[in-house]
């Protein structure tokens, strides 16, 4: 049988192109559509435009939750519960390019050296998840999670 973190980088992975990014305008929700870039070890990454509104809300407010469910029904889901942190790292932009399912180039034709190039990464406090409606949801929390105010590693009193 395969382990939790593989099934759930086994639903990352295949429903990356349909993920949505939720964050905080204010104390408005904001969601938009997004595909993410999962890598081995549930290294989530996303790319979008330094200048667009969701850059701004994340310099502000970190905190993040991503979406990926399975169309068209969500039999298998995932919600990735953590904080953005910005990449700067020209060869980590570069190996993130690479790695990318995506054509980059569609956005940023001058590649990661593009200023507009906005690399995200996603550290991961808690995943809630499902493989299957009938096993029910269940909350994985990385073993490097880190508490945040409530105690709860995701910032939760119920994850």
């Amino acid at each position: 049988m395969r382990s939790d973190k593989t099934r759930i980088q086994s639903i990352l992975e295949k429903n990356a192109p349909f993920t949505f990014l939720a964050t905080c305008e204010g104390n408005a929700p904001r969601l938009r559509p997004m595909a993410a870039i999962v890598a081995p070890d549930l290294a989530v990454r996303l790319v979008t435009y330094r200048s667009s509104a969701k850059v701004a809300e994340l310099r502000v407010n970190p905190r993040l939750a991503l979406a990926f469910v399975e169309p068209p029904a969500g039999d298998t889901a995932a919600t990735v519960y953590g904080r953005a942190s910005f990449v700067d790292d020209d060869a980590e932009k570069s190996r993130v390019c690479r790695l990318s399912p995506y054509d980059l180039t569609r956005h940023f034709p001058e590649g990661p050296g593009s200023a507009e190039f906005c690399l995200l990464k996603v550290e991961i406090e808690s995943i809630e998840w499902w493989d299957r409606w009938e096993d029910g949801r269940r909350v994985y929390r990385p073993p490097a999670a880190f508490p945040l105010p409530g105690g709860e590693p995701n910032g939760r009193a119920d994850p």
